[in-house]
């Protein structure tokens, strides 16, 4: 969503925040399943086809061809997403995945009870907690315009005033990460994962944040708000 934001795909930003949060899940959505659940017997993981680096590049080719056939910029920030999920999971680490089929089949790993884990892993990631009220945050006030009847401006007001916390706690995140990263703490910010991620984590915090600062005005102009002058000015956005 931090990604939507920071590309002007037209007169409502969260056309773009939609194109980009759907193309970072798409991976997990497509692989999960599959991987676990259809092909479990033989696999038993959700990094497969859609985490590899094939894929990404169809990926690409796909929205550069049809953001020359005039469809906007959203194929791109779609691709974008996808993209980013590929470096948020550093595939390059496990190569026979993220090249394949080049190295070979996809090795079959020990079956766990991934849904179990994963719901765990989400509860007590320090990251998730933290990205989770600026994320909400910028979703009701940009999709407040979807909600039916006049559920809209509340939802708005609810974006508005969770709104300031939004950077300070981007920020704060940022920090924790290249204190983690330094391995100057004594826990990943997120259940199981490396110092390298922790990197990763306190840059895409940093981008957000400086992103929801530059961009302040256009999530706060919802479809049918332009030329409203309606701007918020809270602290942090």
């Amino acid at each position: 969503m931090v990604l939507g934001t920071a590309v002007r795909t037209g007169r409502w930003t969260g056309a773009g925040v939609a194109a980009a949060a759907a193309g970072a899940i798409l991976p997990d959505l497509i692989d999960k399943p599959l991987g676990y659940l259809l092909l479990g017997g033989n696999l038993h993981q959700g990094r497969i086809f859609c985490h590899t680096l094939l894929f990404a590049l169809l990926v690409l080719a796909t929205a550069v061809l049809m953001g020359r056939q005039k469809a906007g910029g959203l194929p791109l920030v779609f691709a974008a997403g996808f993209l980013l999920h590929q470096l948020l999971d550093q595939m390059w680490l496990t190569p026979v995945h993220w090249l394949h089929p080049l190295l070979g089949p996809f090795p079959p790993a020990e079956p766990i009870d991934f849904f179990r884990w994963s719901l765990s892993a989400e509860l007590t990631s320090i990251s998730e907690w933290a990205f989770l009220v600026p994320v909400a945050a910028m979703a009701l006030t940009l999709f407040h315009p979807l909600a039916p009847g006049t559920s809209g401006p509340i939802l708005r007001r609810a974006g508005r005033r969770a709104a300031p916390f939004g950077v300070p706690l981007l920020l704060a995140l940022a920090a924790a990460g290249v204190l983690a990263g330094l391995s100057l703490l004594p826990f990943s910010l997120m259940t199981g994962s490396t110092p390298g991620r922790d990197w990763i984590i306190a840059l895409v915090a940093s981008a957000g944040a400086a992103i929801l600062v530059v961009r302040e005005e256009s999530l706060y102009m919802g479809r049918g708000d332009e030329g409203s002058g309606d701007r918020v000015r809270s602290a942090g956005w």
